[in-house]
């Protein structure tokens, strides 16, 4: 009955932490060479790509630099996944994580400087901001997006279904984030749809991503 218990309290404080608790947050990165960072603050702006024919594309521009490649929705129906980028931008902001952001930002060859991985550390290159981190980033956004889609993209939602949050902790289980709790995932989940209804409804946007606050909000 103790273990019972004890895990059922482990459960409780995972999916609402008592107050308090974002004190002990800490950025995974932090300490490390400036280089090796994600910004701690930056600008993101989706707009239409001019160059496009035929389906939609955007491009994500960061800080004035181009970042990352030109996306479209990739369905037969057009569904704004084109803008999911935003979802990316949300990990980084309300978990100080995603691979998929180290990665777009280390596309940036005018950048000074020049990438965001951790290099310096060959196990954290390779483990937690190499390819497969990066595929279970992309996972965890796909996988959440059909839920959100069978429920009008979260508008109006204030909690995430548990079996959605426990699928997330499992994908990433072996990987930095897993310290993050069931909370903050629900956290980056909602806050990352609130951007993207406003990004999709009006087809773009600027964004404001802020690690150090914990918050990520459109400009325009």
């Amino acid at each position: 009955m103790d273990v019972i218990a004890r895990l059922n309290l482990d459960k409780t404080r995972d999916r609402w932490p008592p107050a308090g608790s974002e004190s002990a947050y800490r950025l995974f990165d932090e300490g490390r060479d400036p280089s090796e960072q994600l910004p701690r603050r930056f600008r993101a702006e989706i707009r239409d790509d001019p160059e496009s024919e035929g389906k939609a594309r955007v491009n994500l521009i960061i800080d004035g630099h181009p970042a990352g490649s030109s996306l479209q929705d990739n369905a037969h129906d057009p569904d704004g996944y084109r803008f999911h980028d935003v979802l990316h931008l949300a990990h980084a902001a309300k978990l100080g994580w995603s691979p998929v952001v180290r990665g777009i930002l280390l596309k940036r060859k005018d950048q000074d400087p020049p990438s965001r991985k951790r290099r310096s550390d060959p196990e954290l290159d390779e483990v937690e901001d190499g390819g497969r981190a990066i595929v279970i980033d992309e996972a965890v956004v796909a996988y959440v997006w059909e839920y959100a889609k069978r429920h009008s993209f979260l508008e109006g939602v204030t909690t995430v279904d548990y079996q959605i949050l426990k699928t997330i902790k499992h994908l990433t289980g072996g990987l930095e984030v897993s310290a993050r709790s069931a909370h903050e995932w629900e956290e980056a989940i909602l806050a990352g749809y609130d951007v993207w209804r406003h990004v999709s409804a009006h087809g773009g946007g600027v964004i404001d991503v802020d690690l150090r606050n914990r918050t990520i909000n459109p400009v325009s």
